[in-house]
């Protein structure tokens, strides 16, 4: 058993990762360290097994596998803190670059380099990978596409060890575009929206052209800044969009949003056609933006069933629950409070029962045990009181 291993060459098949109880007896004799040192190596390479749930010798010590496994979970569940679990990663990153299970950082090029010198700080550390992985695959900063973003996501994936991929790749698909829209002196292409579920929207080619014109005509007023550069059928009113006989929209000057803003914008108002679609509207009968809430119970269709469907995260967490059963710490940190006091004003109280009606009543009976109201007056009636005394 060596103590290094030597990374692959060039067409060379990789060797087979070590698993954690094999990197435990390789730290145990890299005897440069120090005795401290090595301990807290090897208790963080025994940390990742107790996560992943598993005995160290079924636990591959590769990238792919302890971010699928390990680096994914809440860490609070295993009795971990974030500062220890920060320290955990540290140490196995350490013991992976020795060994060889983590690819060693390239400099990166000249074009690669002025641009990341050029970003604000927080775009540069959040595009630390997506920089990286370009500038080692040749590719220069202008002719960047979605396609080689999404190589450079699997690269993530497989090659690095990366907490949360899935929102990593969001908060760099948003910086670069801030820098393209931002500083367009640099050339960087803009890329594409992350994909959205199929069901999740009614494409637009399937919808009506009336339909079609609304949502055209919405996009163009919520880009615009003045009211002039609307179509002239819309101002004259010969367009019927329902607003006859009301008031002329305010001519006052307004600001126009942004280009994301403008495409979260039509990707709500494709979802309410959706939502209107799986309730039993038929498609056909959506002729314009105004069918989607007149009459307005489809206005209150689209908002119960949005409200519906999204409580199928909260219907998640209730399986987490009845998972940890019995300790209020573990369903605090489960529903993403910071502090008990948040998760009770939140899911305690008469005033929250209604929202978990539809949920099994086993599990919220068990909720309700693990954290009971509190009894014994109020501490702000207590302090009313002090004050009343002493006035």
């Amino acid at each position: 058993m060596t103590e290094h291993t030597q990374h692959p060459g060039p067409g060379d098949v990789p060797p087979a990762a070590p698993t954690v109880a094999d990197a435990i007896a390789l730290v145990a004799s890299w005897n440069d360290l120090t005795n401290e040192r090595r301990r807290s190596i090897i208790s963080s390479l025994r940390a990742l097994a107790r996560i992943a749930g598993t005995d160290p010798t079924q636990l591959r010590l590769c990238p792919a596998e302890l971010n699928d496994r390990v680096l994914g979970k809440p860490p609070q569940l295993f009795g971990i803190s974030a500062t220890s679990m920060a320290t955990v990663r540290s140490n196995t990153r350490f013991a992976m670059r020795r060994l060889g299970r983590l690819e060693p950082r390239a400099p990166l090029d000249a074009d690669w380099r002025s641009l990341r010198d050029g970003l604000p700080s927080r775009a540069a550390t959040t595009l630390t990978r997506f920089i990286e992985f370009h500038s080692r695959e040749g590719i220069p900063p202008s002719t960047v596409s979605d396609a080689s973003f999404e190589r450079c996501q699997a690269w993530i994936r497989a090659a690095t060890l990366c907490r949360s991929p899935s929102r990593l790749f969001a908060q760099m698909r948003y910086q670069w575009n801030k820098a393209a829209r931002e500083q367009p002196n640099l050339g960087l292409p803009i890329l594409g929206a992350a994909r959205q579920r199929a069901r999740c929207t009614v494409p637009l080619e399937t919808m009506h052209p009336g339909l079609q014109a609304d949502l055209e005509r919405m996009r163009r007023h919520l880009g615009c800044s003045d009211l002039d550069d609307l179509d002239a059928d819309h101002l004259r009113g010969d367009h019927d969009d329902g607003l006859a006989g009301r008031a002329s929209p305010s001519p006052a000057p307004r600001r126009a949003l942004r280009a994301i803003t403008i495409e979260e914008r039509m990707r709500h108002a494709r979802q309410a056609v959706w939502a209107l679609v799986q309730t039993g509207v038929p498609l056909e009968e959506i002729r314009g933006i105004r069918d989607l809430v007149v009459p307005v119970e489809r206005a209150r269709q689209v908002i119960r069933f949005m409200a519906g469907r999204g409580r199928a995260l909260l219907a998640g967490t209730v399986a987490h629950l009845k998972k940890y059963p019995g300790d209020f710490e573990v369903i605090r940190v489960l529903l993403g409070h910071k502090t008990d006091r948040t998760a009770r004003k939140s899911y305690t109280g008469p005033e929250k029962d209604s929202a978990f009606e539809r949920f099994d009543q086993t599990v919220l009976e068990q909720m309700r045990t693990l954290r009971p109201r509190k009894s014994g007056p109020d501490r702000r009636t207590d302090r009313r009181r002090a004050m009343e005394g002493r006035a």
